[in-house]
């Protein structure tokens, strides 16, 4: 009869109630209510008293548990032990042996296997005998309770989780695995009387979701065919069984109907036609899954080695889309037992460890073939460097991009400087579509004509992919970037961390990859520096800085100072700059750095002198001339200088006497008349071959005759050759 302790006790509206057993303990009323019921009927008391407890206080008898018929210890039964009830099963014509046999047969097993395989009948039961070993000679019972009532309990007390084979002869090389009993018995049985000697069948006792020992799993021959139910338990198990035995579990798929109903096996494959062919088909077709789909079935981590771990997240971050790439990634992470920043901290570290160290000799280092330093904008932006410009909010740091970019694009010299015609990519996500629609504008782009300046407005750094592609197809000179802060406005990190800077990296690889330019636009913090990790400084070619001017500077109201603060291609300077608001372009006044009496300094002297006089070469002697109180090596200094940096053209050349022949060196501004050619010397074997052997000739040499010098070291050949062509073609 069962209990109902509602009958004994009133419960207030949360049920909760004073427990009796803690009345009768206490012997008065407890002070708070412990005994607790829910809707269930299941009841509890917080204070520790056990149900029996609870029950005894309210005058009833104590719970009596039924015990399990079928409970039985670890008993290890004898072959002799077995024989009787194999007999009971075949000949008892009680209920319980009738629809014993009657069920069997339904399952497609017969009076022949049920002596095979030593099944038995226990009261209302059928057992499978499971041997303990290999040796077969003592064995546990599992039992299968009543399964033509539909009750589907089994009762195998005492049994562990371990092999059962149903057939397995000396020779076998290979296991087919079956999920139950029942499936490996009739699957057996078939091999059995095909005689089949090179194939063991076998199950585990502790069905799908439960792999055993390994020293079980050693047990099972050769090469595992799993054939696992086709429903989610039977493809979890089978994934299970698959990961344990790796590298010899494989997975096959039992051979089916078109559309065949769920939890479909091997003992309905066998009763509705299938062969023994179609399942070495089957075996011969079997896979073993990859890591990580077993991972994702599993839910549990993948045992992915260091190698296959690394070579996936370097498939993971090659795919372009950000949002993609990110769930990969944590998809993948799920998998391992690492984090996903984890992960990439391992890839990165694994990339460092594969860069190559090998030392070279200094001699071969200089004396190899490198390609000539070439220049986008003269003095100023080279193929294949990142630039930085930063300065404060309204100095006109877009504007001076913009004006950079006009400049490129039209192929035309910008404030003097001579400039290369390329495409130019401006990735603005700064200001507002119509800011920068109006500015440029202004600019007059509209003189620029097409398929030269392209604007994009949506890029983030996290797209770089994308960017590559984009550069690879276009092939852009100089690509613009407003802001750096924008362009990463997605980003988790912060300006303030060192892997902020990754981006500018990556960009840089992409610039010296495709032999472009990038300038990119960032901003000056309260100290007047760039702002955010030094790192973002540290991971560019150069660095421009415009600002304002200072009090003492005493400099006009559009005017800037443009500092290139650092410069890896040596064109560190300090100039003056000022805005025509008429058309938004800058008109460069010189470097910075003019006498009490406004002299400017010597270099732009020399500069502005040889830009007024193109396509006639100088020596630097006879500009002593022309420029008072200065030196033949100052000028020499002066317009090397500038020839390195592409704005001036340099050759050496030859003057032959009857005593030999005499060295010098002449300079010409980068701006020749169409009739003239900027083609540097070419070395020989011998030297520098003579550019023109009769100099006289040449009506563009301002003077032939090498000038006297006490220094011949000044006539030194250049450090690299001027290969600047202003007449390429775009």
């Amino acid at each position: 009869m069962s209990f109902n302790i509602q009958e004994y006790v009133v419960f207030d509206r949360s049920g909760r109630a004073f427990c009796p057993s803690c009345e009768l303990k206490k012997r008065r009323r407890p002070s708070q209510k412990s005994l607790a019921v829910l809707p269930s009927g299941a009841y509890k008391c917080h204070a520790g008293c056990t149900p029996d407890e609870i029950r005894q206080a309210l005058g009833q008898m104590k719970r009596v548990v039924a015990m399990d018929p079928y409970r039985q210890k670890s008993i290890k039964l004898m072959d002799q032990d077995l024989k009787a009830g194999v007999e009971l099963l075949l000949t008892s014509q009680n209920p319980n042996g009738l629809e014993s046999r009657k069920w069997l047969e339904e399952k497609g097993i017969t009076a022949e296997m049920i002596r095979h395989f030593r099944l038995g009948l226990v009261k209302d039961a059928i057992s499978i005998p499971i041997a303990v070993d290999d040796r077969n000679s003592r064995y546990y019972l599992k039992l299968r309770i009543s399964p033509w009532t539909g009750f589907k309990a089994w009762s195998q007390k005492g049994i562990p989780a371990m092999v059962y084979f149903t057939h397995k002869p000396e020779g076998a090389s290979q296991t087919w695995l079956c999920e139950g009993e029942w499936d490996a018995i009739l699957l057996g049985w078939r091999l059995y009387q095909e005689g089949i000697q090179d194939i063991a069948v076998a199950t585990f006792t502790c069905g799908c979701n439960v792999v055993p020992k390994k020293e079980q799993l050693d047990r099972l021959p050769g090469e595992v065919c799993i054939f696992y139910d086709l429903d989610d338990p039977g493809k979890k198990g089978a994934y299970k069984v698959a990961r344990a035995l790796q590298p010899r579990g494989r997975i096959a798929e039992v051979p089916a109907q078109p559309d065949p109903p769920g939890g479909w096996d091997l003992s309905n494959a066998l009763n509705q036609g299938f062969t023994l062919e179609d399942l070495r088909k089957a075996a011969e077709e079997a896979m073993f899954p990859e890591e990580e789909i077993m991972s994702l079935i599993l839910g549990k981590p993948a045992n992915f080695s260091y190698v296959q771990a690394m070579e996936r997240v370097e498939r993971i971050l090659a795919i372009e889309d950000p949002g993609e790439r990110l769930w990969e990634l944590a998809s993948f992470a799920k998998q391992t037992p690492f984090t996903t920043q984890l992960l990439q901290k391992i890839f990165t570290e694994r990339q460092h460890t594969q860069i190559k160290f090998a030392p070279v000799d200094v001699q071969e280092t200089i004396n190899q073939q490198l390609p000539e330093r070439q220049w986008l904008i003269g003095s100023h932006i080279s193929f294949g460097t990142v630039v930085l410009l930063y300065a404060d909010g309204g100095v006109g740091k877009s504007l001076l991009a913009y004006d950079l970019t006009k400049g490129v694009s039209l192929g035309k010299p910008w404030n003097g400087f001579p400039v290369k015609q390329a495409r130019v990519l401006i990735i603005q996500t700064d200001e507002p579509e119509i800011d920068t629609c109006e500015r440029l504008r202004i600019a007059r782009f509209e003189e620029i004509g097409t398929e030269k300046v392209y604007i994009e407005r949506n890029w983030q750094f996290s797209q770089m992919q994308k960017l590559k592609q984009w550069v690879a197809e276009y092939q852009p000179g100089l690509i613009v970037i407003d802001s750096l802060t924008s362009c990463n406005r997605f980003s988790e990190l912060e300006e303030k961390d060192m892997t902020y800077a990754l981006g500018l990296l990556d960009l840089g690889q992409l610039a010296s990859q495709f032999n472009c330019s990038a300038l990119i636009l960032h901003h000056e913090n309260k100290l007047g520096g760039v702002r955010g990790s030094t790192a973002i400084r540290n991971s560019v070619s150069e660095v421009w800085h415009l600002r304002k001017g200072e009090p003492k500077e005493n400099l006009p109201l559009l005017q800037r100072v443009l500092e290139i603060e650092k410069s890896r291609s040596g064109c560190n300077c300090t100039s003056i700059i000022e805005l025509d608001p008429e058309d938004n372009s800058w008109i460069h006044h010189g470097e910075m750095g003019a006498d009490e009496n406004g002299t400017q300094p010597l270099s732009t002297r020399l500069l502005n002198y040889l830009n007024d006089h193109p396509g006639t070469w100088f020596e630097p002697e006879e500009l002593t001339h022309e420029f008072a109180n200065t030196s033949r090596d100052q000028i020499r200094k002066a317009l090397e200088r500038w020839r390195r940096q592409g704005v001036l053209l340099g050759e050496d050349r030859l003057k032959r006497t009857q005593t030999g022949a005499t060295r010098y060196k002449v300079y010409s501004s980068a701006h020749l008349p169409e009739n003239l050619s900027s083609v540097a010397q070419t070395p020989s074997p011998q030297g520098f071959s003579t550019l023109d052997t009769t100099p006289d000739s040449d009506p563009h040499v301002q003077r032939v005759e090498p000038a006297p010098s006490k220094d011949h070291a000044t006539l030194d050949t250049p450090d690299r050759q001027v290969t600047y062509n202003p007449h390429d073609p775009f």
